[in-house]
């Protein structure tokens, strides 16, 4: 049993240390090394100890459109794995700072633009509650629903409508210019077809 238990962490160590070295040569956008890593066989698809794989870290914290683009062509999945709380990367980008351009990469490579996470909430609700307008009008037109629920009963325009994101945050979001109004008004339309 012993050494069951020691072969299990120096695998986490070997994966671990491959993951560190795969994020490092993106993050110097050296694709070169990358591929090489890839190549020996890292999964792209697995998951560091938060449940998030390097795909939906790229979408939450860097928004790369190039390295996304990268990453899907090399293997990892557009909607696989699922984060703990059900989270795609798509949803991930929408929820956080990614844009029209970082959600048409994903879509592109097959993303479920309806996808829930475990609450119900898809990447348009969560794009509504951050008044992504630009983004709620492209995930419109790319397929979303507007007129799904969440558990709780709420739809993207109660998300919209309910949004309240602060000045720091706006500042903060370079993906777009939040807008309030003009998100409720997208949504309106949508809903009433």
């Amino acid at each position: 049993m012993k050494w069951l238990l020691l072969l299990f962490f120096n695998l986490f160590i070997i994966l671990s240390i491959q993951a560190q070295s795969l994020q490092q040569a993106l993050d110097k956008k050296d694709t070169i090394t990358a591929l090489q890593i890839i190549k020996k066989g890292y999964n792209l698809d697995s998951v560091n100890s938060f449940g998030s794989s390097i795909l939906m870290d790229n979408c939450r914290y860097t928004y790369d459109t190039l390295i996304a683009d990268f990453l899907l062509r090399h293997g990892a999945k557009a909607d696989f794995p699922k984060s703990p709380k059900g989270r795609t990367p798509l949803i991930i980008a929408s929820a956080y700072y990614g844009g029209v351009p970082l959600c048409r990469v994903l879509l592109n490579h097959g993303a479920n633009v309806n996808a829930v996470t475990v609450n119900g909430e898809t990447a348009l609700m969560l794009a509504a509650s951050n008044e992504k307008s630009d983004l709620v009008a492209f995930l419109l037109q790319r397929g979303a629903d507007p007129k799904l629920l969440d558990k709780s009963g709420k739809g993207a325009l109660d998300y919209a409508k309910s949004a309240n994101i602060d000045d720091d945050l706006k500042k903060a979001m370079k993906c777009c210019e939040p807008d309030k109004e003009k998100t409720i008004a997208i949504l309106t339309k949508a809903v009433s077809k």
